[in-house]
């Protein structure tokens, strides 16, 4: 698809109440709460394992070889394009992949807190990054790349930005959720409240999965009558987990509890 301005209302089309002010004015509220961007370093940018599983690339065959070239010649722990200007279309072997513990060994789950954030460590990343903000070009690339079927990010989209802002106006998300809960109303769970909602709790950081049948096999289940899931259920109203949540960072260790606060849709 290649888009103009008409094409780009079309495909956006709830923006159209909007006059440039009111998306300045979204923009400038979206910025004074967004952290800061995370470095990547050039060192942890992966080795060429992509995987390349979408429709194919449609680059085209001139700029693929030469970005192929280009890339035999560097370091192969180097992506072969900037994730904050990417090509627009998607480059051979996009997006690089990495595994779970390279990326664990880099940042420890259980050491979050760094003196600045110049202590940070830089992170992995290879996935696109698209702003609406520069409107046709980077919307025509993130086109692109969802027509090759590959993932991208698409920053800053007004009309999803009105729903940052909403969210973010004190006790709106408390008055609309304590609205619908999903608690015990039989007084069975920790809130029999019905603005309660149901919490996965663990005694530390780690959030474990787990998964157990009521029909397994009558050895499994002796084998596990002793056994303690690693984490359980308690019912908290949206208000009682933000005050979980709003503890200072010593209440929130890693060998502290913690609560999973789930709302589905």
């Amino acid at each position: 698809i290649n888009i103009n301005n008409n094409i780009l209302s079309s495909l956006f089309p709830f923006q159209d109440h909007m006059n440039e002010a009111t998306k300045q004015e979204l923009y400038d509220f979206v910025q004074s709460i967004r952290k800061p961007f995370f470095e990547s370093h050039p060192s942890l940018l992966g080795t060429n394992t992509g995987t390349g599983k979408g429709k194919g690339n449609v680059q085209e065959e001139e700029n693929e070889n030469e970005l192929e070239h280009d890339h035999e010649n560097s370091n192969d722990n180097v992506l072969p394009y900037d994730i904050y200007n990417c090509p627009e279309h998607p480059p051979p072997n996009y997006p690089y992949e990495y595994s779970l513990l390279s990326i664990i060994n880099n940042w420890n789950p259980n050491n979050t807190s760094f003196p600045t954030l110049d202590n940070r460590p830089k992170i992995y990343a290879s996935i696109c990054r698209f702003d609406f903000k520069k409107g046709i070009a980077d919307v025509q690339k993130a086109l692109n790349y969802r027509e090759a079927e590959l993932p991208f990010i698409l920053r800053d989209d007004p009309t999803v930005l009105e729903v940052v802002k909403r969210w973010n106006t004190p006790g709106y998300l408390s008055n609309l959720l304590n609205e619908n809960g999903n608690g015990n109303k039989n007084g069975n769970s920790a809130s029999a409240s019905a603005s309660a909602y149901k919490t996965e709790y663990s005694e530390s950081n780690h959030l474990m999965f787990f998964r157990t049948s009521k029909n397994s096999k009558s050895n499994l289940r002796e084998e596990l009558k002793d056994w303690t899931p690693p984490m359980s259920e308690v019912y908290l109203t949206y208000d009682e987990w933000v005050e979980k949540a709003s503890q200072p960072l010593e209440d929130m260790a890693p060998d502290k509890p913690h609560y999973y606060f789930r709302v589905n849709a």
